[in-house]
């Protein structure tokens, strides 16, 4: 097991995915398709890659969560609970928390659903690249897996 990439046994079974699709462990390379009438860069998508990015989900979920109540209980401390903390930034700290919960949750259930489409048609099919994959992309152009 790698210890650099925690989705390894992911990676290994998709490029055996891909091997028996395509005769080759990589998936087809990005393509550009009208979505909504734009041209929007994505990808097809195996059920390990799918596993993967949900994972990844989880795993930025928990560590976002973790560090967000950490920082939300000593706020509460170091500020002190009065009428500003109760009424200001209390409903603050609840529309952020629940806003980045709505997305990471949105991003699971949607590569939830490619993943059992996949299973049920038993091909990989293409999506579109979401904005935390783009921003993957604009750093490391390299990024494309999961």
């Amino acid at each position: 097991m790698s210890y650099e990439n925690p989705y390894y046994e992911l990676q290994l079974e998709s490029e055996n995915y891909w091997c028996g699709v395509r005769g080759r462990q990589d998936p087809p390379p990005p393509t550009y398709r009208e979505v909504n009438g734009k041209m929007v860069l994505g990808r097809y998508m195996d059920p390990y890659g799918c596993q993967a990015l949900m994972q990844n989900s989880k795993d930025r979920w928990a560590k976002w969560y973790t560090t967000f109540l950490v920082a939300a209980g000593a706020s509460a401390v170091f500020i002190g609970v009065d009428a500003v903390f109760l009424f200001l930034t209390l409903p603050v700290f609840i529309v952020w928390y629940l806003g980045v919960r709505h997305r990471r949750r949105a991003q699971y259930d949607y590569y939830y659903a490619v993943q059992q489409r996949c299973l049920k048609n038993g091909q990989p099919e293409w999506v579109p690249f979401d904005k935390d994959r783009l921003d993957a992309l604009k750093l490391t152009p390299l990024a494309v897996w999961p």
